[in-house]
């Protein structure tokens, strides 16, 4: 095996969650020649951990004379904390294999103490396909070393590549692999794309601000991928990757129409922007005739005033009367709805304000 993820959702839930990342990149490592193993759970919630004994089994069980990289997702690891199983591990895979390079990747991995980059070769941030796919081409052959290299402070090689060149997210024919081990109906994550059209201003995502349908797969793909779980997998149940799923009523109407299409139903949960409900409302029955049983709404406050500063004024003018309808009239109560707020964004008046607030009851 070339290359073999150790990945994790790290969280409290009660059910165990895979996140795209790491499958992504081993399909994409797949399609140039390279073999791949996901490795996943290997941290459970904040205790659940595989044992260090556990995980070096797991490993070595892949471990050929041709790997040539190990790598570590972190993104979703639990307060900015690296979990001591996988870094007791690091250790003894560096001791007992000193030419299997160790790679750091996820979303803000540049922000590690010293004491843990200090376990890996590189450590790269951000969007990864072309830039793993050249160091594992590197590794391979001592030849080709990656442009934009820097070091940070702690010594140690860092790579960012948010400018993908070969790997292309509109073309994106992501496929399960048999060795991913998907199980019997599994709810499993779907990319529709990547980036936003907004720009909130406490939003640290990548690629905001994007032009409308840059970055989002084509449909045909997506049908693909739907179809081909279902045959495989029995899957129906999805959450759907998407910084703003409705960020286009051409997008919603396309999903709608695709759903429609195929022979079984699918049921998912995904992030909107209510303001675009409610600017464009014949998408509301589209999304929840295509399968939507879960929303994800950023309203971060209901003050006129702060709404503004965060640039989202709509909050403070319409979301106390447009939600409720939404949920309850629109959507029959059969979509499950999760609102995020940021607190500590105070009214001048001192009045606090809560979600309950709305009565939306689910």
């Amino acid at each position: 095996m070339n290359v073999i993820f150790w990945s994790a959702l790290q969280n409290s839930f009660l059910y165990a969650q895979r996140y795209i990342g790491p499958y992504q990149l081993s399909h994409w490592l797949r399609k140039h020649g390279h073999s791949s193993q996901v490795i996943d759970f290997v941290v459970k919630g904040s205790k659940a951990k595989y044992k260090v004994k556990t995980l070096m089994e797991l490993t070595e069980k892949f471990i050929t004379k041709e790997t040539q990289v190990i790598g570590v997702s972190s993104t979703f690891f639990m307060k900015r904390e690296f979990p001591t199983n996988i870094a007791s591990a690091l250790k003894k895979i560096k001791k007992k294999y000193p030419n299997i390079k160790l790679v750091l990747g996820g979303n803000k991995a540049e922000t590690y103490s010293p004491e843990i980059t200090a376990l890996f070769d590189c450590v790269v941030v951000g969007l990864a396909e072309d830039i793993l796919l050249e160091l594992v081409e590197f590794y391979k052959t001592g030849q080709g070393e990656p442009i934009g290299v820097r070091e940070l402070p702690h010594k140690v090689k860092f790579y960012r590549d948010s400018n993908q060149k070969r790997f292309n997210i509109e073309d994106s024919d992501f496929k399960w692999a048999d060795n991913d081990l998907i199980m019997p109906g599994e709810v499993l994550p779907l990319e529709i794309s990547r980036g936003c059209i907004f720009k909130c201003k406490f939003c640290q995502y990548p690629l905001l601000g994007r032009s409308k349908n840059d970055y989002t797969r084509k449909m045909e793909h997506i049908e693909a991928e739907l179809r081909d779980n279902y045959e495989r997998f029995g899957t129906t149940n999805y959450y759907l990757l998407d910084d703003t799923f409705n960020d286009t009523v051409d997008k919603v109407k396309a999903f709608y129409e695709m759903t429609q299409r195929l022979p079984f139903k699918i049921r998912y949960a995904t992030y909107l922007r209510a303001d675009l409900l409610h600017r464009f409302p014949e998408t509301i029955p589209m999304l929840k005739e295509s399968g939507l049983r879960g929303a994800h709404f950023g309203i971060e406050t209901f003050h006129p005033e702060m709404s503004k500063l965060i640039g989202k004024a709509w909050s403070g003018k319409h979301a106390k009367e447009f939600l409720p309808k939404l949920i309850h009239e629109d959507w029959n109560d059969e979509v499950v709805i999760h609102i995020s707020m940021i607190v500590g964004l105070a009214r001048a008046d001192g009045v606090t304000e809560t979600v309950a607030d709305l009565k939306l009851g689910t």
